[in-house]
């Protein structure tokens, strides 16, 4: 699903719950307007959003919502125009539970600027 918000996403499976995708970020997504002005960088929750809709592309599944965030370590800006590669890993917490866990990490020219876990849901 792209919108104004998330682009669309060429995710490539390369093992069982392993995803992978190259990203260039717009310049012009609204993520930028007014977080700063003289400075746009992309705001945290901006990046999550994207993991969020890596893992719908990724497994298929357009419903999934965030449940929790395990842990998450932002380790560098990204700006307007950055190239980004997403590595996403996909594992049910338990045998026919809808919650899965998502490990992911973000890097820019090979260096990580962020990384973390989090649950995704596609219950109540």
């Amino acid at each position: 699903m792209e919108s104004r918000w998330l682009p669309a996403l060429q995710m490539r499976t390369v093992g069982e719950g392993s995803h992978r995708t190259t990203w260039r970020v717009d310049k012009a997504s609204p993520w930028f307007e007014g977080h700063f002005p003289s400075k746009p960088i992309l705001p945290g929750l901006g990046l999550l959003a994207l993991v969020l809709h890596g893992a719908r592309t990724g497994l298929q599944r357009d419903g999934l919502r965030l449940a929790r965030v395990i842990k998450t370590r932002f380790k560098g800006v990204i700006l307007p125009g950055d190239e980004l590669d997403f590595s996403l890993d996909t594992s049910p917490l338990d045998p026919g539970e809808v919650e899965v866990q998502v490990r992911f990490q973000v890097e820019r020219n090979g260096d990580e600027v962020c990384a973390g876990r989090l649950v995704v849901t596609d219950g109540e």
